[in-house]
């Protein structure tokens, strides 16, 4: 970091962003752009290159092309896929399950007791001519 000259007064969002480290936080784009204020720095740096520091409610982050000539350095990409097939697989057919017993057109999928309820309900009650209904007390 010693070849950027960042101006102290400038809080960084990380500090080593220069560093190889893990990853402190993964944030979405639905979220990103929320983050953003409207303060922008351009520094123009030794190599001619230009680094933009971008105001964000969490800090300052850097962006940009940075050629620091440094001959042990090496480029590592990394991406970490979380797989929800399965889970996403049961949600999907518990959707069309639901979807199927909500077609009037289709056979009813009622469990016993809703059936036993439903039967019940016809039995003790009956809508009045008014639209009210009347339920028979034992």
């Amino acid at each position: 970091m010693s070849a950027i000259n960042i101006p102290k007064e400038l809080q960084l969002a990380d500090p080593k962003f220069l560093e190889t480290a893990p990853v402190d936080l993964l944030i979405g784009a639905d979220l990103f752009w929320n983050l953003l204020c409207q303060d922008r720095k351009e520094i123009t740096l030794k190599n001619h290159n230009k680094l933009m520091l971008q105001n964000t409610h969490l800090g300052f982050i850097a962006g940009g092309s940075l050629n620091m000539n440094n001959n042990n350095s090496s480029s590592t990409c990394s991406l970490s896929l979380t797989s929800v097939t399965d889970i996403l697989e049961n949600q999907v057919q518990k959707f069309f399950e639901l979807e199927q017993c909500s077609n009037p057109s289709e056979q009813k999928c009622f469990s016993n007791e809703e059936i036993m309820c439903e039967q019940h309900f016809i039995q003790n009650t009956c809508r009045q001519t008014n639209g009210n209904q009347t339920a028979i007390v034992l």
